[in-house]
């Protein structure tokens, strides 16, 4: 009976405590049981209850060598140099006994003062004074449209680098023509057409829009230009490697020596990936070379940027590295220079020492277009580079700057100056009718006759058979009093045909006389200023 009693007392004590405990809900049981699991994975860590587990330190490495970017050669973009650089600074920080930290290159080169944006604004400016410049010729305000013209020219110089096609250039010398053909002014006439077919030989005139004297003029113009010598444009090495443009036609990697462009005036950019376009209005006579020098970088090799885009390595450069580097307390630094073939990209890499400044050529690297084998590929590199940072005396030697880093890369020494030769999908036009004006015009009722020389036919300017006129007026009826003097069938740039400066028409018998003003020009204008003319009517005293 006593110990029925006390198990009873016993079980009233512990009901009490046992009701205080909350049940424990199926998820956390369920989570106690894996973790009861993952204890039982002999690879688990081990647990430490509350503590954190302990961490253990790296040992810090205490050589330290600098990684300086990588310099692209030929047509390899900056982008692609920017993108190994940080890439190959990863992978060489997989060693264990040296830390490879990044450091910058400072470059001699002058591109960093070409201002992108001065050409936007000038090539603006210049597509408005055309503009009004055009405006100018169409009111025959010759003298202003000739300053006007000639301003649009001065801004296009300064706009060149922004010029991807010569469309501006050649509107502004078909303006200047016209108004030299319009005043009579026949050698100025073939300057302006003869500018206009050595922006682009290709280039016709629509016989819409110009009189058809004028087309013929400029045929001739290019066929004479076509039979006569061509001339050389040069783009020399401090542009190596970018990409020429002569009046909007791709045509080689710089330097080169580009042959067959008609004399004249050109417009020529130099483009490289990273950095401002270069470009400018060169003018060139029959059988000359005119040399043009963009400057990227210093053909002197003042900087080491400079030194290593040209696919050398100077022992100037590497005192220059080897000081910075020991300025910043590491063992030496590794400057390299990549190129592309095909899909691959290849890269060398060169160690300088900080103490000695002397140099020593790394294993070079094929690399795939996505630099996805890198971690494989630099583990050569990266082995050579811990011996030479570690070792007490280093096998160094000199830099050799006659030696290409890369061989048969597209910059420096494994660059030759190309020499191509463009070719223009341009004809001859043949033998050209000429024409001279004969007639009476100064008498009532005198007729305008143009004899064509080859087979001295007599035909009206009235005739629909002139295929040189205008075709599409025929007759004084079908053209209004107030179109265009080039619809008017009795213009005919004289500068072009004859010595015929003018012709006035006269309508006896009807008392009102048409003249210059508004209607006829002057054709020798000295200013764009108009001459306003008043004659007395019929029957007036």
């Amino acid at each position: 009976m006593l110990r029925l009693v006390s198990l009873i007392a016993l079980l009233a004590c512990a009901l009490p405590a046992m009701a205080q405990r909350a049940p424990v809900p199926a998820a956390a049981a369920d989570a106690e049981d894996e973790e009861d699991e993952e204890d039982d994975d002999i690879l688990a860590p081990v647990r430490t209850g509350d503590k954190p587990a302990t961490v253990i330190p790296v040992k810090e490495r205490a050589t330290k060598v600098g990684i300086l970017p990588i310099v692209p050669l030929g047509d390899v973009g900056k982008s692609l140099g920017d993108q190994l650089s940080t890439e190959l600074t990863k992978a060489m920080n997989e060693s264990t006994s040296v830390e490879f930290v990044a450091l910058a290159l400072q470059s001699a080169s002058g591109a960093a003062a070409i201002d992108p944006a001065v050409a936007e604004t000038a090539k603006k400016d210049a597509q408005q004074l055309l503009a009004r410049s055009q405006q100018l010729l169409a009111k025959l305000q010759f003298g202003k449209a000739k300053v006007s013209f000639e301003k649009t020219l001065a801004l296009l110089d300064k706009a060149a680098p922004a010029l991807d096609t010569p469309t501006l250039a050649i509107e502004a010398w078909l303006g200047l023509g016209e108004v030299a053909a319009r005043q009579a002014q026949e050698d100025e006439t073939n300057r302006c057409l003869a500018f206009v077919v050595g922006l682009n030989p290709e280039y016709d005139l629509d016989q819409k829009r110009f009189p058809g004297l004028f087309v013929t003029q400029h045929r001739k113009v290019r066929d004479r230009l076509l039979a006569g010598k061509k001339s050389t444009i040069v783009v020399d090495a401090t542009a190596a490697g970018a990409r020429v443009e002569v009046d909007g036609r791709p045509i080689a990697q710089a330097p080169t020596r580009a042959k067959g462009f008609y004399p004249g005036q050109h417009v020529v950019r130099v483009l490289r990936e990273g950095l401002p376009p270069w470009g400018a209005l060169v003018t060139v006579e029959p059988g000359d070379e005119v040399a043009v020098s963009p400057g990227f970088f210093d053909p002197t090799r003042k900087g080491p940027a400079d030194d290593l885009s040209q696919n050398r390595f100077s022992a100037a450069s590497a005192v220059t590295i080897g000081t910075a580097a020991a300025a910043q307390g590491v063992a030496g630094a590794i400057v390299g220079v990549l190129s592309k073939s095909a899909n691959r990209v290849n890269v060398q890499l060169v160690y300088v020492d900080a103490k000695s400044k002397l140099t020593a050529i790394l294993p070079g690297m094929k690399l795939q277009g996505d630099l996805l084998d890198i971690g494989i590929e630099v583990l050569k590199a990266r082995i050579r580079a811990e011996e030479l940072a570690s070792a007490a005396a280093p096998e160094l030697a000199e830099a050799d700057e006659t030696e290409a880093l890369i061989e048969g890369a597209n910059a420096g020494v494994g660059v030759t100056m190309s020499e191509p030769t463009v070719r223009f999908e341009v004809k001859p036009s043949g033998n050209l009718p000429t024409r001279e004006v004969r007639g009476d015009d100064d008498e009532e009722g005198g007729e305008r006759n143009v004899v064509e020389s080859k087979s001295g036919k007599r035909r009206s300017l009235e005739d629909k058979g002139d295929r040189l006129s205008d075709k599409r007026k025929t007759s004084i009826d079908d053209v209004a009093e107030d179109a265009p003097i080039t619809e008017q069938p009795w213009f005919l740039p004289t500068a072009i045909t004859a010595g015929v400066v003018g012709v006035v028409a006269v309508a006896a018998g009807t008392g009102v006389a048409l003249v210059a003003f508004k209607v006829i020009p002057d054709p020798r204008p000295a200013t764009g200023a108009q001459v306003s003319v008043t004659l007395p009517t019929a029957g007036a005293q």
